[in-house]
């Protein structure tokens, strides 16, 4: 059907931190490869040795964005906000991430609503829907023909457990 691709080279420990950290901050600090390298067709120890030596530039890269990015979120960040952020970017790897999250993933988001979906997100998508971006139309347009809110119900309760 309508799955998902992962960009990320999770052979490697960094790339399989950042895939997470970058689904759930809904940000694009760079931990995507560019193309997956099919190690064994690299024939000579030096081909092998300067992939590696960029692979290795690439994850420090974004691991420092990562950090960065962290210091100046860590007092005030909430993953709702993060959502509304990403969707409003002009960054289509983060649109396209809250996209999947809201058609997909199963994972909370607390204040996540009904309500708040059709007031703050909803019009959103609407535009998005018509994004020069192509995954992140395709992504948006079947979000909007999804009726009844079915992927609604893959969401954990976004009330407090008050108990």
């Amino acid at each position: 059907g309508h799955g998902s691709l992962l960009n990320y080279d999770v052979d490697w420990l960094s790339a399989r931190a950042g895939w997470l950290l970058e689904d759930i901050a809904f940000q694009n600090f760079g931990f995507k490869d560019k193309g997956i390298v099919v190690w064994s067709s690299i024939t000579t120890d030096t081909e092998r040795e300067r992939l590696q030596k960029e692979r290795r530039e690439h994850s420090t890269l974004a691991a420092r964005r990562a950090k960065e990015w962290w210091e100046e979120n860590k007092h005030h960040w909430s993953r709702l906000a993060a959502l509304s952020s990403a969707l409003k970017s002009n960054d289509p790897s983060r649109q396209e991430s809250v996209l999947q999250w809201l058609r997909l993933k199963k994972t909370s988001c607390d204040g996540f609503t009904k309500q708040f979906y059709e007031e703050n997100i909803r019009p959103r998508v609407a535009e998005l829907a018509r994004s020069e971006d192509e995954s992140v139309r395709h992504d948006a347009e079947l979000l909007l023909g999804d009726s009844e809110y079915y992927w609604f119900s893959l969401k954990p309760d976004p009330t407090p457990n008050t108990q």
